[in-house]
């Protein structure tokens, strides 16, 4: 099984480091490459590791993190992390090509199924199968 790379950004370190722990990275084909508080140091992280997904809390970069990083060339995938609940903000996020949204706290079944779907869609879009 390929490993695909994570990148997680938010304005909390705490949360990050609790995102790290909670999810079973590798046993979902997943690795976290890098992590970070900053945008802008997170941007340029971004386009240098090229991870296959960035999540990120939604009130440290919005929808303007994702559209910046998509215009810059960056190919991977976006799962907001946050708990702020707005219909607009989700809907703006899906309608420019965010992939999936995760609510804090985050529920290990939640982010582990995000990671499937994820990867069913990668390796479908390269014509894989997983197995």
């Amino acid at each position: 099984m390929d490993i695909w790379g994570v990148y997680l950004l938010d304005n909390d370190q705490l949360m990050i480091d609790s995102v790290k722990k909670a999810v079973p990275w590798r046993e979902n084909g997943f690795d976290v490459i890098g992590t970070s508080t900053d945008p802008d140091k997170a941007a340029r992280e971004i386009m240098a590791l090229n991870p296959m997904l960035v999540i990120y809390e939604w009130r440290i970069g919005g929808i303007t993190l994702m559209k910046k990083m998509k215009a810059a060339g960056a190919d991977c995938e976006f799962i907001i992390l946050t708990d702020y609940e707005s219909f607009t903000a989700q809907r703006d996020f899906f309608t420019n090509g965010g992939l999936d949204y995760l609510l804090k706290p985050l529920d290990k079944r939640e982010a582990e199924a995000a990671l499937t779907r994820l990867r069913s869609r990668k390796l479908q879009k390269i014509g894989v199968m997983d197995g």
